[in-house]
């Protein structure tokens, strides 16, 4: 995995996901494994838990480029309500919210969360997405979808 990271482009990325409350994630986490593994460094990478309380002046420290936002189970998060969000956390003058690439999961039910078969069937495609999109930098698709 070290020698395919180090040939890709490193991408800073946030990851929240509300679980009862805002969670991020650190070392010991498969979703943070898989962006490593894909071209992404996250703001607590080098910390040995899984499940992290985030520390926002950590975050706005980090200053990542791409925000994933992953709403409660059953319900989702829009656009507009992750932006919301990232205000109120006093993340807005991030590079990732300044150029509006923040990503909210498909769907209502868990995505990034969910660790069975979709993970691999779904998740890592549209992480991809989000990866090529960021390398492209292209300024004719739609960043949060990949639609053209």
């Amino acid at each position: 995995m070290k020698k395919l990271k180090t040939h890709l482009p490193q991408f800073r990325a946030y990851v929240e996901i509300d679980l009862g409350g805002p969670v991020t994630f650190g070392s010991q986490s498969y979703i943070i494994s898989t962006l490593n593994t894909m071209g992404f460094e996250t703001p607590y990478d080098c910390e040995p838990k899984e499940w992290i309380m985030p520390d926002y002046d950590v975050i706005k420290k980090f200053d990542p480029e791409i925000i994933i936002m992953e709403g409660k189970m059953y319900r989702g998060i829009t656009q507009e309500e992750a932006m919301e969000r990232l205000k109120e956390q006093g993340l807005d003058k991030t590079s990732a919210f300044i150029e509006r690439r923040v990503f909210t999961t498909p769907g209502k039910l868990d995505f990034l969360a969910h660790h069975g078969p979709d993970f691999f069937n779904s998740a890592i495609p549209w992480i991809e997405n989000i990866y090529q999109l960021m390398s492209d930098e292209s300024k004719h698709t739609n960043i949060n979808t990949g639609i053209e």
